[in-house]
């Protein structure tokens, strides 16, 4: 049976608002996207991206020509260190070996915010995703008749059959699926109430041109790893994106009162995150005195149960959805993620009554992919931010280990093997293998819905 076209409204033109528009438009649906900013997007812009191998992978397989995006303007990572943040002394270090990154049929790259959304909105253009930049989302109405309908702040409204709430860690979509499906594990947990934890991180960006004029971090701009200093309750890492470097700065505890968010296009200082951080090193601290400005993010991690309202006309995805730290390595990633099984699984839609068994297979894939993932990210940056103690101590002869491997890693390839596993696990998921398999189990069920 032919695709029954269906109106989407995407809120948030950022990762996951592009890749899940493309998917959907890809598919033969109506989409618009709405976003806050006016779309004047500067090559200057701040911000970076890590590009682990389940999410590089799928973009090189859907776009042509973004690989070479990723090659000439990006960087590919070689691997990742974690040294002490007072001293900079490597405590340990795993290395993307060329065997191991073959078998993933994608290396990991790091790439600015800026190239991979210009790619991306140009891509949308192509399946005739409309854009409306200068919209506010305000709220969201969606009841068991009628559309989904969309206000802006200015009290336009606007009708779909499904919106799409990728707006981010502040997403006024969510507010809407929680409170509608009552989501939460004592009937409270909605973004004005408690969530399970708070996460304070904050992402500065450096011109590399402006590092090599200083000889202390300089030789930083020439690495290709993902560098983590390890402090006392915070974490701060280091990675080059073509021109730019990106500085994060991640706590492990709760926000201190010095912590604010920001929405991304709203700089703010850096002085507060240096007076909060003496212990670093001073090349670290050479790095936050070169950042002009941060964008400190408080995220919240929520319990869910469903990513979608229960009139299956709204769902979250990207940070409205989840919490993975962001600068953390698959932040980004799930995102994308995200967006490739909504629009796999969309792709087959033939009726309207189809609609809520997708998102319930939605829901079935991405919940529990998207909880692994989240919680092994939360539990390695409360590891790498331990405080001073035997915990710290059992840590870093364990990451000692590591290098005693890495000195043969030929030799000692099997235990690597085993000691990176979880890490090469993440990577191997592919979530495009996942929403066709889902389909071949259940798309017959599905289908006789028509």
């Amino acid at each position: 049976m032919p695709l029954l076209p269906l109106q989407f409204i995407i809120v948030g033109a950022s990762v996951a608002g592009l890749s899940s528009a493309y998917m959907l438009g890809k598919a033969g649906h109506k989409v618009i996207v709405v976003e806050m900013e006016d779309g004047n997007y500067s090559p200057d812009q701040d911000g970076g991206l890590r590009l682990p191998p389940n999410m590089a992978r799928l973009l090189i397989q859907e776009f042509s020509g973004i690989l070479e995006l990723f090659q000439t303007k990006g960087t590919k990572c070689s691997g990742q260190e974690w040294r002490d943040g007072e001293t900079t002394e490597l405590r340990g270090a795993m290395k993307f070996l060329s065997r191991a990154m073959a078998n993933m049929a994608s290396d990991f790259f790091f790439l600015s915010h800026y190239d991979l959304c210009s790619f991306l909105r140009e891509r949308c253009r192509d399946v005739n995703v409309q854009f409306r930049f200068g919209f506010t989302a305000r709220r969201v109405e969606a009841g068991e008749n009628g559309p989904a309908v969309l206000f802006s702040a200015s009290g336009e409204r606007l009708e779909g059959d499904v919106i799409v709430g990728a707006d981010g860690h502040n997403s006024i979509v969510r507010d809407f699926v929680l409170q509608s499906a009552g989501d939460s594990d004592d009937g409270s947990n909605t973004p004005t109430g408690p969530a399970v934890r708070q996460v304070f991180g904050a992402s500065l960006s450096i011109r590399i041109s402006d590092m090599l004029q200083h000889p202390e971090v300089a030789y930083l701009a020439e690495t290709d790893y993902f560098i983590v200093w390890m402090g006392n309750n915070s974490s701060i890492s280091g990675s080059r994106h073509g021109e730019l470097y990106i500085v994060g700065l991640t706590r492990s505890i709760s926000p201190l009162e010095e912590d604010k968010d920001r929405h991304w296009f709203h700089k703010g200082p850096v002085e507060p995150l240096k007076t909060t951080t003496p212990e670093y090193h001073s090349i670290v601290k050479k790095l936050l005195d070169l950042a002009q400005s941060s964008h400190p993010t408080i995220q919240y991690v929520h319990s869910f149960r469903s990513y979608s309202d229960e009139h299956a006309k709204v769902v979250v995805i990207g940070d409205a959805a989840h919490a993975t730290p962001i600068n953390g390595t698959h932040n980004a990633a799930l995102a994308v993620e995200d967006a490739f099984t909504l629009g796999r699984l969309f792709s087959h839609l033939t009726c309207k009554s189809q609609v809520q068994p997708i998102l319930k297979g939605y829901d079935e894939m991405r919940v529990t992919r998207t909880n692994n993932v989240q919680n092994f990210e939360l539990g390695g940056m409360d590891m790498i931010s331990l405080p001073p103690g035997p915990q710290r101590d059992l840590r870093n002869v364990g990451f000692a280990r590591t290098l005693d491997l890495l000195s043969d890693p030929d030799e000692h390839a099997e235990e690597l093997a085993q000691l990176w596993a979880d890490w090469f696990s993440l990577f191997h998921y592919d979530a495009r293998d996942a929403a066709d398999e889902w389909w071949l189990n259940w798309g017959t069920h599905v289908q006789a819905l028509s």
